[in-house]
């Protein structure tokens, strides 16, 4: 993957990845259950149904490969020199004017919330929007690596805000 060339291993760089949604933790449940449900199916009728268990196995390995592409990848990093994402590559806090970051809460209880962390470019006046939810990395220390390493670069921290929609 290309994001591995921009890790540094710095102690305060963020490598932010994906990780299981509460709807694939809930499916890999029930992907258990359908498990259990067939051996215990195929123990109690003392036949031995090789369809049951191929469905049950198929279903649940087709799972595990929609899972395994789906998570764990890196969503962005963040490190000494800039910042990297898979849509606009690694971008330099020398090309960086301010950045943002936006919580949108969608639920009382905040688990239906996403953030959004917003670079504006210095000379091509484009701004990049990184949206990220369920990653394996607090808010607090994206919010602390930032202001670690842009604090040398002189760029202005326009602050955290949050949107409540309910």
């Amino acid at each position: 993957m290309q994001a591995e060339k921009y890790i540094s291993n710095d102690p305060n760089e963020i490598i932010a990845l994906k990780m299981p949604a509460h709807r694939e933790i809930f499916l890999s449940k029930i992907m258990l259950i359908i498990l259990f449900v067939a051996f215990f199916k195929d123990f109690e009728s003392n036949k031995n149904e090789p369809i049951v268990w191929i469905f049950a196995i198929s279903f649940v390995a087709i799972f595990l490969v929609i899972s395994s592409i789906t998570s764990k990848k890196i969503q962005f990093i963040i490190n000494k020199k800039g910042f990297w994402t898979k849509k606009h590559n690694f971008i330099s806090w020398e090309d960086v004017w301010y950045y943002s970051i936006k919580e949108q809460d969608f639920t009382r209880s905040g688990h239906n919330s996403f953030y959004e962390l917003q670079f504006k470019l210095k000379e091509k006046q484009i701004v990049i929007t990184i949206k990220f939810e369920n990653i394996n990395c607090k808010i607090e220390d994206i919010q602390r690596s930032l202001s670690i390493y842009t604090k040398s670069f002189n760029i202005h921290d326009l602050g955290y805000e949050k949107e409540r929609h309910w």
